[in-house]
Parts: C-alpha cells; structure tokens; sequence
C-alpha cells in the first residue's frame, strides 16, 4: 500500500488449503531487504517477491518439499534473511532449521530434529565475536553456524503444548527463554570453544 494514501500498489495471492484448527493468516511477518519481500505462510508456502512490483522470483512449499507438517497453530516463525541467506523453521528429522539461498530459494543446508517444529523465530546474536543462529524448537534450544549449520551447542528442553514462542534475548553473555507451561530458563554462553551450560531454570 502506499503509506501516504492507502492505494494498492501490488498485491500478490495463491491459494492455501488450511488444515491448522485456526483456520486464518498468515502469522509471520514478512522480511524485506534489497528490494524483495520474503513471506511464509501458515501452511508452509515461502515465497520470495520483489518488493516494487511484488512479483514472483522463487517459492518453496514445505509439505511438498520436506514432507513437514504443519504446526497446530500453522507456520508462525517470520523468515530471518541475512548475508543473502533465508532461515526458516521447517520441522522434521534432518529438517528443523533450514537455510536457502536468498537469491534463488536454492537449499544451501538443512540441520536438526524435532517433532514440533514450534512458533519461536531464528535470531541472529553475536557471542564472543562470533556469529550465532539461535533456534528454539520444542526439544532443544539450539545455536548454529549460520553459514554451514554445523551445531555450535545445544541444550535439551522439552517444552509442553509447543509452547516455544517468545524470542530468545541475550544480554551480555547470557541467553534468557521463557515459556508458559515450563518457565524461565538462563543459559550462559562462552565462545572459545562455543558452548552453552543452564545457570538457572525456574518450575
């Protein structure tokens, strides 16, 4: 839309059969850096558009593509483009986390098992100098190697109702999480070697 007067400049529709018991969306927000526009919608369609026109340069298909359910509640974890990559949460063994090529939607890596792939969305933190994908899934909060996925370190945390939804922060060297059925949870963070232990975690 244009912000001054609310006119349509472009608009851009596919179908998409929902099968989540909230039968509405998309949830994600969209990603926009030069000059295109990356969304996911809750049934596990990730497109790529450019962002003057809005038309189609390349689209992924979850179900299709990886065999993924959808969550209960559908895909809510907004694609996080960085360094001409696109992470996204897809779900399954092999498959929790994966990253495309922003250019072309080509997979450069895949990396992790859960079996709900959760609503919580890739971060980006900087630890030690270092640069760290962070992903909360159901099963484990997990940071990775963003160019190449290698797991830097992983905490187990089996997190009920799919209940990993909040965004991760990180102060310093410490990363806090927190979710409705199962708390807080404090980790602390050193980089030489990566690695991440539980400081504290509330009931």
């Amino acid at each position: 839309l244009d912000a001054n007067t609310g006119k349509v400049l472009w608009a851009h529709e596919y179908p998409a059969d929902y099968t989540v018991s909230y039968a509405k969306g998309p949830r994600a927000t969209p990603a926009v850096t030069q000059g295109h526009v990356y969304t996911l919608g809750a049934e596990g369609d990730l497109r790529c558009l450019t962002s003057k026109k809005g038309r189609l340069v390349w689209k992924r298909r979850f179900k299709e593509d990886y065999n993924a359910p959808t969550p209960t509640w559908g895909h809510s974890t907004h694609p996080l483009v960085q360094d001409g990559r696109v992470y996204c949460l897809v779900g399954g063994p092999g498959r929790a986390v994966v990253a495309f090529d922003a250019a072309t939607g080509k997979e450069l890596w895949k990396q992790g098992t859960t079996k709900d792939v959760s609503y919580c969305a890739p971060v980006l933190y900087q630890v030690g100098g270092q640069s760290q994908l962070i992903t909360w899934h159901t099963g484990a909060v997990s940071a990775m190697h963003p160019a190449t996925g290698k797991v830097l370190w992983e905490v187990p945390w089996a997190i009920r109702g799919g209940g990993s939804i909040a965004l991760p922060r990180l102060k310093g060297s410490r990363l806090f999480l927190g979710s409705f059925f199962n708390g807080s949870l404090m980790l602390q963070l050193q980089s030489n070697p990566p690695q991440a232990t539980t400081l504290w975690k509330s009931p």
